[in-house]
Formats: structure tokens, C-alpha cells, sequence
């Protein structure tokens, strides 16, 4: 799938933090369809950094896998398509515009100072923030995580690229 056209300058960096558990690649999954998919291309203004960590017996293995919508290639959706993207690249396979590394245990990496929990975002979605952080044990709403972030990627692609045109 091709990155969408150049409208601006806006950019957008999410930070995607999985629970410690066996569901987390599914979620991983889910997260990147979320952020990153548009009807019929890819979010070239958004790089997501995912923060995966599976369980694997009693063991948490955490990796950070960066993912930049303007340089990623040959990403498809469909739940299947991207569980084998990411066992492709935790696989050690290289990806265009993907980057992982392995994470030591509970090691989170920094965030830039402007980044805003994606609850305050849902609550005042009129800023345009340059980066919006979900943990999945901090988001405690109705909704599962990856689809609040699919809510709020409608609601900034609207508010946020429409500025930019």
C-alpha cells in the first residue's frame, strides 16, 4: 500500500504501549491498522512507535518497533497480513521504514515533552498535538485501546490535516 500524498507539514508521532500478554501481537496488529491505515493508503504524517511486550510463559520480552507511514513499503492491511509483518520483523527480518530493538525488562523509551495521554486528547480534541501516547493498562474507558486510537486518528486527520491544506 503507498503512503498518502503531501498535504503540509503536520507530523505526528504516537507512542502504542501493549500489556504483558499472550494477545499483545494481535494487539500490536490492531494498533498499526489503527494509526497508520487510511481508506486507500498509509498515514504518511504518522510514525508509530509501538512498545511490544509479549509474554512467553512467565517471561515479558519487550521490544520498540518504530514504524514512519512516509517511508514503510509493501504494509497491508488485514489482520492476517499484519501478524505476519510482525513476525516477520521480530523474526530479525528487515522492513522499509521499519525499525525494532529489544527492550531490556521494564525499560520504557523517553517521550518527547509534548506528548499528551490520548485521554486528554479525546477529552480536548480541538489541539493538534505532535505526539499522543496509549498505554494500554492506563486506558480505562469502554473501548479497547486500539479503537479509541482509530477514533482520535478520524477526529485529528479532520482537525489537524485539514489546517495543513
Amino acid at each position: 500500500m503507498t503512503s498518502s500524498s503531501s498535504l503540509g507539514s503536520y507530523q505526528l508521532s504516537i507512542y502504542y504501549i501493549t500489556t504483558c500478554s499472550t494477545e499483545s501481537l494481535l494487539h500490536a496488529a490492531h494498533t498499526i491498522s489503527s494509526a497508520l491505515f487510511l481508506s486507500n493508503a498509509i498515514r504518511y504524517w504518522v510514525t508509530l512507535r509501538l512498545i511490544l511486550r509479549l509474554r512467553h510463559s512467565d517471561v515479558c520480552t519487550s521490544y520498540l518497533l518504530e514504524i514512519e507511514g512516509s517511508r514503510v513499503k509493501w504494509l497491508r492491511p488485514g489482520e492476517n497480513n499484519l501478524l505476519g509483518f510482525l513476525r516477520t520483523v521480530l523474526d530479525g527480518r528487515k522492513w522499509p521504514g521499519t525499525r525494532l530493538r529489544a527492550l531490556s525488562c521494564q525499560q520504557r523509551p523517553g517521550y518527547p515533552e509534548d506528548c499528551i495521554n490520548v485521554m486528554e486528547y479525546a477529552v480536548n480534541p480541538s489541539a493538534c498535538p505532535s505526539c499522543i501516547i496509549v498505554d494500554e493498562d492506563e486506558v480505562r474507558v469502554g473501548l479497547k485501546p486500539w479503537w479509541l486510537l482509530a477514533l482520535i486518528m478520524v477526529v485529528n486527520d479532520a482537525r489537524c490535516r485539514q489546517q495543513c491544506t
